[in-house]
């Protein structure tokens, strides 16, 4: 597949460079040895390498001709040491690298490659999900976020939201700029995937004011301040709802189901090596009551997805059901406009 310039490597470098070289170093010229560029981008191969570790790194670097490769592939004038790479990058907010982001983005928009990935009438699909990539019981820092066990033993971790677009049929994902989830001065609750996700829509919007987006998320999301908050963003959805959570929506599909008022399609699909035996029930244009306590508010589809698996190969008769999901979503394109 040919790879437009402006979509290959050598672009990608010269946007994460510039871009760095905008960020603010805050520290005294006179005494530094390794600018915020060099650790940055140091940090960029490594990723790039795939090296599992920054010891394994720097080990890569002792041999001249990789030496020479990070200097010509990454614009590297310096090499920083492992631990003032750590120190220097821990000191970088991370907020400051979502411009690059957007303008990877825009040269997928100026490209066309993003009109591969409109998923119904020119929206695209952006899964949203939380991830912890750091953890520990002695390592800390202002803003991590704290768990303490029945035993009182406290461990600290940092988390994000990563949000991404896709398509069934692109195996590559298209990743968007990530929001942070943690603890910040001033505050006396810790941070939470509700509340960055709130945050992210807005910053998303910023960024990409006119995009047509139908945001997907779990069970998390499936209540009715953050559904108000894609509404008020102009973003379809569809999310998850389990049945310990949504007792008071579950019964009334149930009572939908039984009175004949939903589309029941059947389908078989085939994941991996394992073949999936679905049925979905569909509902259209509803006034749902998420909970008891809430008001309703107007969803234009429900469905309830349960899945089997039929086995591990084709045509063996083993199955194990999955828990049914109910599945509420705003897609006006897709079904009607509520």
């Amino acid at each position: 597949m040919h790879v437009k310039k402006h979509l290959g490597f050598s672009a990608l470098r010269k946007i994460i460079s510039e871009r760095l070289c905008e960020i603010e170093d805050c520290r005294q010229q006179g005494k530094v040895d390794y600018t915020l560029h060099d650790c940055a981008m140091s940090a960029f191969a490594m990723m790039f390498f795939q090296d599992a570790s920054l010891l394994e790194f720097q080990r890569r670097l002792q041999e001249s001709i990789n030496h020479n490769n990070i200097n010509t592939m990454f614009n590297v004038t310096s090499i920083p040491k492992d631990t003032q790479l750590r120190d220097l990058l821990d000191q970088c907010p991370s907020d400051k690298l979502d411009k690059i982001y957007a303008d990877f983005f825009y040269h997928l928009q100026r490209s066309k490659y993003l009109q591969a990935y409109q998923f119904i009438e020119g929206m695209y699909l952006m899964p949203v999900d939380g991830s912890q990539y750091f953890s520990s019981q002695k390592i800390s820092c202002p803003g991590c976020l704290t768990k303490t066990s029945t035993k009182g033993v406290i461990r600290y971790s940092h988390q994000i939201l990563q949000a991404v677009i896709v398509h069934p049929d692109n195996k590559q994902v298209i990743p968007l700029a990530p929001e942070a989830i943690q603890n910040t001065d001033g505050t006396e609750k810790q941070d939470c995937e509700i509340n960055a996700g709130k945050r992210f829509i807005k910053n998303f919007r910023k960024t990409h004011p006119k995009l047509k987006i139908i945001y997907g998320g779990d069970d998390l999301f499936s209540n009715q301040p953050f559904i108000d908050e894609l509404k008020a963003a102009n973003m379809s959805f569809i999310l998850v709802a389990k049945p310990s959570s949504h007792i008071i929506l579950y019964e009334w599909f149930t009572d939908i189901k039984r009175m004949g008022e939903a589309c029941l399609l059947e389908f078989t699909q085939k994941l991996n090596i394992k073949l999936f035996s679905s049925q979905c029930a569909l509902h259209r244009e509803s006034l749902v009551k998420v909970n008891q306590r809430l008001t309703g508010f107007r969803i234009n589809g429900t469905g309830l997805y349960n899945s089997t698996v039929r086995g591990e190969k084709l045509g063996e008769a083993t199955s194990s059901p999955e828990q049914p999901r109910l599945l509420m979503f705003i897609v006006p394109d897709f079904l009607g406009s509520p």
